[in-house]
């Protein structure tokens, strides 16, 4: 029985192909190759095509075909939809933060001079924190960075800046210690955003 089910004394391909001779067409690879590529587009469309399947292998072929589009788009979908709940539930936060900082200051009767740098400040951070520069402290991925990675970092980061500087440059004559320690303990990385 399941071998007569899966017969494929016919096919899409010879059924394409007795057509295209009686229509009094060559049948070409590039045609049939483009044939076979229309209708895997169509299965994940709503486009159609007239290929369909002619047996039982094929028929199974094309329902896997069409699950397999299926689940592959809800997970595209699903994503799209993720990503715009992330998005929609930060901008809510921020909204709800800038209204706290308004009714704080209704509250308390800020002057209108400082409840305006209050809010320039609000709304400088927000647009501030896209366009800052990154420092150490917003890498959460380097938190446990091991001391001597660290040191070294520090090092990098930390020299051009003690280099710019007339005393701190002849400094680099005493030796790489002193630099490294000066790096290590005097030098820390701020994000300035308001001022």
């Amino acid at each position: 029985c399941i071998g007569r089910w899966c017969e494929l004394g016919s096919s899409w391909i010879t059924v394409h192909e007795n057509m295209r001779q009686e229509l009094g067409m060559p049948s070409d690879v590039l045609y049939m190759y483009s044939t076979a590529l229309h209708w895997s587009l169509t299965q994940f469309t709503p486009a159609a095509m007239e290929v369909s399947a002619t047996n039982g292998l094929e028929r199974l072929f094309s329902v896997f075909v069409v699950l397999t589009g299926l689940i592959v788009f809800s997970f595209f979908l699903g994503s799209i939809n993720q990503a715009l709940s992330q998005l929609r539930s930060r901008s809510a936060q921020e909204t709800h933060q800038n209204m706290l900082v308004r009714r704080y200051i209704s509250d308390k009767q800020i002057s209108i001079d400082l409840a305006a740098d209050l809010l320039a400040f609000v709304r400088q951070r927000g647009l501030g924190r896209a366009r800052s520069k990154v420092v150490f402290g917003d890498m959460k991925a380097l938190d446990g960075l091991p001391r001597a990675l660290l040191v070294n970092l520090q090092l990098e980061v930390g020299l051009p800046i003690l280099n710019s500087h007339a005393l701190l440059k002849h400094l680099a004559v005493l030796g790489n210690h002193e630099l490294r320690r000066l790096c290590e303990k005097a030098l820390k990385e701020a994000r300035r955003i308001y001022g």
